[in-house]
């Protein structure tokens, strides 16, 4: 009976350990205090069943088998395994807390990458302003040249007699200021067959619309004359001021002018595409559009190299070559090594080489787009004509700028798809917990991109709403897990502290800078459409992100086995859901639902029988990222 009692004292000193270890878990919710809690009752333990062992030896007691005493060396042996089990305990403990750290790192990291990011953005919105800036001093200053220098100033009284002009008249046809005082300005004009009908009266007429003059130089030899274009002030009742400007000067700063903010234009443009277009696919898209508009070319093109090195037809854009047609041309054979390890733009003839498409462009002017070195792209123009000097000097500054860009935007996709695989790892990490709410924070995003698409959101909100289905239950860390795997109905004390998942979300979250919107489908994914649900708020509507998700979120916990109900079909969760439109559900987001299972059953199936499918943003983005290699 004494062995029958130190063994039984043995077992309520480990579960009394295990209880202590529990009570001081959820006081201090600290992984550091349990682990040295663990350690010191563990040798308390230890220490109490050497005793024990001690004192069985030194007894001499005799084990009858009468049947009175049932003690065999399973019975000793048992102190030794709860040893080894706590020793495992620990080990296991200190991994999963190495893990959890692991991750918190790797946030850490990817938010400062996010950060050194949004300050490069912020420096790219500075130059481009600062480019807005010089382009609109630029505009000033060739509107003031064309307007004020160089002209042909003269002032006449209201008959037509020259009283003063400026040394322009001297310099440019030889009339001297003092000389021609008092004259009448009529002697110094030539009348032609096509301008018979100038007269003084005329030209102190033309304050709005200019007048064209054939002025004679002052020495009348072969009757040499300077075609100008006057506009008259009037100064006062018998003062006109004439301002004239040679029409080949005007040409010449016309053309300077034109070429000059194109060149700017497009510069612009090319660096706001790095902030407007969110894919590579969609920047590659816009660039040709540019090149349309700067060369007329008859079709665009830009190759990349895939996983194996070899080029392939990434965008195309024409307007009189049909893509099947193109594919069959083949350019890719111009990119030769030599020109591939010395890149360069260059312009090559067409001929006889390609007859898919030379009746359509005679020339095609091929950029490389260079990313440390290496060619990643290249764009390929069909042009009707050979490129001149100035033509070629703007594709070569337009190929740089997009060079930097499309570098830029394959580094912020790699990012986001790096940002969203450190989501997904967080997100297993809490589904651990429960076997059967495992790949329901997938399936909830996954519905609820599906939701977003057939509503017409952008891919920027898309994306958005899959990263607040992803991490709508990233509070349910903080709930005490024995409330997350009860099976059966949970007490008053149980859903209240289950109720405080989503702001408790909120705050695990709040040191990473998240778009409101996201913000607010974690927060209110369980606020109804009335308003009633959790948690309390001053709202007048539910938030656009909140109703997909808790709509989203309702679908799958019907659709699919948990430990307190069976997975029900698609049509009876539908059924459920259309009972409570308008009051718990977004009558809206009802529909779209509803739409999506009568068109779109295939998908809503495959998402619910969890099959594996990559996210909205890696989906889009993975593939160009591995392409380039960088």
């Amino acid at each position: 009976m004494k062995i029958r009692l130190r063994t039984k004292l043995i077992v309520s000193s480990i579960v009394m350990n295990l209880l202590l270890l529990t009570v001081i878990w959820i006081k201090t919710k600290n992984m550091a205090t349990v682990l040295i809690s663990l350690v010191l009752l563990g040798g308390f333990t230890i220490f109490w069943l050497r005793l024990i062992q001690v004192k069985i030896k030194k007894s001499n007691f005799s084990i009858w088998w009468n049947g009175n005493l049932d003690i065999n060396l399973e019975h000793i042996s048992l102190v030794s395994n709860s040893e080894k089990r706590l020793a495992n305990l620990i080990r296991n403990l200190k991994a999963r807390n190495q893990s959890n750290q692991q991750i918190v790192k790797d946030m850490d990291y990817l938010k400062s990458q996010i950060e050194n990011y949004d300050h490069e953005m912020d420096q790219i919105q500075v130059n481009i302003q600062r480019l807005n800036y010089e382009l609109e001093l630029n505009q000033k200053a060739n509107q003031y040249l064309s307007e004020h220098t160089d002209h042909f100033i003269i002032e006449l009284d209201g008959n037509g007699i020259i009283q003063k002009m400026n040394t322009l008249f001297e310099t440019r046809l030889g009339y001297s200021s003092i000389d021609s005082k008092g004259l009448l300005f009529d002697s110094f004009v030539q009348q032609t067959e096509y301008d018979q009908s100038f007269s003084i009266k005329a030209l102190l007429n033309a304050t709005e619309e200019p007048i064209f003059i054939n002025v004679l130089y002052a020495n009348r030899q072969n009757n040499a004359s300077e075609y100008i274009s006057f506009r008259t002030i009037k100064m006062d009742s018998n003062t006109f001021l004439c301002l004239g400007k040679s029409i080949s000067d005007e040409i010449a700063i016309q053309s300077r002018i034109i070429r000059k903010k194109k060149e700017l234009d497009y510069i612009n443009q090319i660096n706001s595409a790095l902030i407007s277009n969110r894919s590579v696919e969609e920047l590659l898209e816009n660039i040709l559009k540019k090149l349309e508009g700067l060369f007329n070319m008859s079709f665009g093109c830009v190759y990349m190299r895939n996983t194996e090195n070899e080029w392939d037809l990434k965008s195309f854009l024409s307007k009189k070559i049909d893509q099947s047609t193109f594919n069959q041309t083949e350019l890719e054979i111009l990119f030769d090594a030599d020109w591939l390890s010395n890149p360069d733009v260059r312009v090559v003839a067409i001929g006889d080489s390609f007859p898919m498409i030379s009746d359509y462009a005679q020339y095609i002017a091929m950029a490389p787009l260079q990313v440390d070195g290496r060619v990643i792209a290249i764009l390929c123009s069909g042009l009707g004509s050979k490129m001149n000097l100035n033509d070629y000097n703007i594709l070569k500054m337009f190929n740089n700028q997009a060079s930097i860009v499309v570098q830029r935007a394959i580094i912020y996709e790699k990012l986001r798809v790096q940002y969203f695989n450190t989501i997904e790892a967080l997100v297993s990490v809490i589904e651990a917990k429960d076997k059967y709410t495992e790949g329901h924070s997938r399936r909830v995003s996954r519905f609820a991109v599906e939701i977003a698409k057939e509503m017409g959101y952008s891919s920027e909100e898309i994306e958005n709403v899959e990263i607040s289905g992803l991490l709508h239950d990233v509070g349910k860390i903080g709930i005490n897990q024995e409330i997350l795997v009860k099976r059966g109905k949970l007490t008053v004390e149980e859903y209240e502290e289950m109720k405080q998942h989503p702001e408790k979300g909120i705050q695990i979250l709040d040191s990473i800078n998240l778009r409101k919107e996201i913000k607010e489908g974690i927060l209110y994914h369980h606020l109804r459409y009335d308003l009633s649900g959790y948690p309390k708020s001053n709202l007048n509507h539910l938030p656009p992100f909140a109703a997909i998700i808790g709509a989203a979120d309702a679908f799958d916990a019907m659709t699919s086995a948990r430990s307190y109900s069976q997975a029900r079909t698609m049509e009876d969760s539908m059924t459920e859901i259309i009972r409570y439109k308008g009051r718990q559900f977004d009558p809206e987001v009802v529909s779209v639902l509803e739409q999506l299972i009568r068109e779109k059953r295939h998908i809503i199936q495959k998402i619910i029988d969890d099959e594996q499918g990559e996210s909205y943003v890696i989906s889009s983005t993975l593939q160009t990222v591995a392409t380039t290699g960088l």
